[in-house]
C-alpha cells in the first residue's frame, strides 16, 4: 500500500468527520491524539496512518491538525473525484440542486471500484436534523442513505456504493433532504467530494 499525501484538516472539537475526509481515504494521528470512532469511547492509536471507512465518523478530543492520505495500491487502483466549494441552503422536506458531479472521463465496470460522496452538514437549529443523501449515475437514484446531524454541530454526511457500470461522459452527482430547516453545506469549509476509485 502507498500512502500519498495530499492535504492537512484542523480537526474541531466537538464536530464529526465523516468517512472520506477531503481528497483522501485516511488520516495519521499525531501523537497523543485520543479520537472516538462512530462515537465510542476515545482511544489512543500510535504513530498509525488509518485508513476510513465511507460510512463511520470520527471525532477528536481537541482541536488538532492531522495530516490527511490518499493510500493506493499503485498498481491496481485509479481515483477520480470532483472537489465543489459551494454553500448551499438545505429547505426542509425539499431535495437540494446538485450538491457536487463528476463526469467519468472513462467507463466504470460492474464492481470494479467504489462510487463514494460527503458533504459537511451544519445544523444550526435547536432540534437534531435527519440529512438524506441520494446519489446519482447518470441521472438515476443509485442509492440513499440518511445520517442524522446533532443540533448546532457540524457533521460530514457520507455514501459509497460498489461500482455499477457507467459509460464515459455520465455524470455521478448527489442531493441532499433535511427535515428540517436551519441546516446548509458549508462547502466554504470543508468542501463537498464525490470520488470513484475504480480498480484497473
Amino acid at each position: 500500500m502507498l500512502n500519498l499525501p495530499v492535504s492537512a484538516l484542523v480537526a474541531e472539537k466537538g464536530i464529526e468527520y465523516a468517512g472520506i475526509f477531503q481528497r483522501g481515504n485516511s488520516f495519521y494521528i499525531p501523537k497523543g491524539v485520543r479520537i472516538s470512532i462512530n462515537r465510542s469511547p476515545f482511544s489512543t492509536f500510535r504513530d498509525e496512518i488509518l485508513l476510513v471507512h465511507p460510512e463511520f465518523t470520527y471525532a477528536f478530543e481537541h482541536k488538532t491538525t492531522v495530516s490527511l492520505y490518499l493510500s493506493i495500491n499503485p498498481e491496481l487502483e485509479q481515483v477520480f473525484e470532483s472537489v465543489c466549494p459551494a454553500v448551499i441552503d438545505l429547505v426542509s422536506g425539499t431535495e437540494s440542486d446538485k450538491i457536487c458531479a463528476l463526469t467519468m472521463p472513462e467507463e466504470l465496470k460492474l464492481g470494479k471500484g467504489t462510487i463514494s460522496a460527503v458533504a459537511y452538514v451544519d445544523n444550526t437549529s435547536n432540534s437534531n436534523r435527519d440529512i438524506k443523501i441520494n446519489l446519482y449515475v447518470d441521472g438515476v437514484k443509485a442509492k440513499t442513505n440518511t445520517v442524522r446531524v446533532l443540533k448546532r454541530s457540524i457533521k460530514g454526511v457520507a455514501i459509497s456504493i460498489p461500482a455499477i457500470a457507467i459509460a464515459s461522459g455520465k455524470e455521478v452527482t448527489f442531493k441532499l433532504e433535511a427535515n428540517g430547516n436551519k441546516c446548509e453545506v458549508v462547502g466554504a469549509i470543508f468542501p463537498s467530494i464525490v470520488k470513484v476509485e475504480k480498480i484497473l
